[in-house]
């Protein structure tokens, strides 16, 4: 596969790299932080800016009661999220308010029906500008990392100009540019996304055992990031991490034990990271008392197998049994996410598919979303080159790197398709990003091709 010529660098071509990694982080970032004070306000912000506060002011004062970090009068912003997106955003605005706004704690949550945006800061529920623009700031910081790692991951699966090409279209992207100015989590959820297909890169190079085991545990700590921002973060690490096995493994002719291998060590790392994040899961072992605890376990059978009684009910009632079942509690937010994607698809009317769910998707994904009008063709272009050079590679015995990116795509694409039950943009950050570079490596090769035409053309 073709490379770059770097020998211009004056020392090597990892210092290259690392000077177009900076470049591109900080163009992205001048036109991303010029942004902050310029994107239209968004009624979730102050729901994210809140619980920031909220979050890290429980890891101060080292309170981990559980009815506290459910935090369930924040519905969507409480428990249904992991917290880590919250701390990222939380620190950033307490060490700013500790300095300039003597301490005090913004909460507040924005009232969709409750009259327009003067009306709503006049009420206290939007945060005063310093704090938002604070919290935005943060958001952007992440952006523009964002692209720097997505021209790295361009570079390890094709080349450094198809690196450069899929930074620039996601820097001067709309909807990027949207997303990473705004006070939410979405751009650190899609941060660690691509940064776990670098991981994947690395472990679909692996050459030796170790290196592979190594990988997969990388790989699942990264998910395990991605998944305390936001829980569907290990779902589509754990669909994306099984193919790139089943690949490397029909390809490189691994054993069914080496592929066990590689899974279990991701799923522990992942595991090992989001319940270290996340004091929710936390067994206050202090507060275990077995005769209580044995005094529970009658009534509670009773009323748990014969009247069906709810999980919440049953925590407060029985606050033994809660204790000792909190690593459980992982398991349970799938349920929740589930039901709160049924809420939202009844609250958010406004956000349905006016047409054929496909179809506006698929609209909204190739032209609504895209960077420049005619894109959609060298994606569709780039996804056929990625294809048939995956195909070529399974042939030639050999894995290629662009799997990484064709399947991430995929599965991100496929999922969102499915599960999607609102029309919101910023949902469809990761396929952007990952269409980004697929419709680069055809500009790329469009380019190329179109080259050798005109020099090959007679005078």
């Amino acid at each position: 596969m073709s490379r770059f010529n770097l020998s211009f660098f004056p020392t090597s071509r990892a210092l290259g790299l690392l000077a177009l990694f900076v470049l591109t982080a900080l163009l992205s970032g001048w036109i991303l932080f010029s942004n902050v004070t310029k994107t239209s306000f968004h009624g979730d912000e102050p729901g994210w800016i809140s619980e920031g506060f909220y979050y890290v002011d429980l890891l101060k004062k080292k309170d981990f009661d559980r009815e506290k970090w459910l935090n369930r009068q924040a519905r969507g912003w409480g428990a249904f999220n992991l917290p880590l997106g919250k701390y990222i955003i939380g620190v950033p605005v307490t060490i700013y308010s500790s300095r300039h706004w003597d301490g005090k704690k913004y909460y507040g949550f924005y009232q969709w029906n409750g009259g327009g945006y003067i009306e709503q800061k006049r009420r206290g529920n939007v945060p005063p500008d310093e704090i938002l623009f604070t919290a935005r700031r943060v958001t952007a910081f992440f952006g523009a990392l964002t692209v720097g790692i997505v021209f790295i991951l361009g570079y390890l699966t094709y080349n450094v100009w198809v690196g450069v090409i899929a930074s620039s279209l996601l820097m001067f992207n709309g909807l990027f540019i949207e997303t990473s100015t705004r006070a939410m989590i979405d751009i650190f959820y899609n941060f660690f996304m691509i940064l776990f297909c670098i991981v994947a890169v690395w472990f679909l190079k692996s050459s030796t055992r170790w290196r592979a085991l190594i990988s997969s545990a990388l790989f699942g700590v990264v998910v395990g990031l991605s998944c305390s921002v936001k829980l569907t973060g290990i779902i589509i690490g754990a669909i994306l991490f099984g193919l790139l096995s089943a690949y490397k493994m029909y390809v490189e002719n691994k054993s069914r034990s080496d592929a066990a291998n590689w899974a279990l060590v991701a799923m522990i790392s992942s595991l090992v990271v989001i319940y270290a994040l996340n004091p929710l899961f936390w067994v206050s072992f202090g507060k275990i008392d077995a005769g209580a605890l044995v005094k529970e376990s009658g009534p509670l059978y009773t009323e748990v197998v014969r009247e069906g009684i709810r999980k919440d009910e049953m925590y407060a009632r029985y606050p033994q049994f809660a204790n000792i079942t909190k690593p459980f509690d992982f398991f349970n937010m799938f349920f929740r996410w589930k039901n709160n994607n049924k809420w939202q698809t009844v609250w958010n009317k406004g956000k349905m598919w006016k047409q054929s769910k496909a179809i506006e998707f698929n609209n909204d994904f190739l032209f609504k979303r895209s960077t420049f009008r005619f894109q959609w063709i060298f994606f569709f272009f780039g996804f056929a080159i990625f294809a048939i050079k995956i195909i070529k590679s399974i042939r030639q015995g050999q894995v290629s790197p662009l799997g990484v990116t064709l399947f991430f795509f995929l599965v991100n694409y496929f999922f969102l398709l499915f599960t999607l039950g609102v029309n919101w943009g910023r949902w469809y950050m990761a396929i952007i990003i990952s269409g980004d570079i697929i419709a680069s490596a055809g500009i790329y090769e469009a380019v190329i091709w179109t080259g050798r035409k005109i020099i090959r053309r007679p005078a």
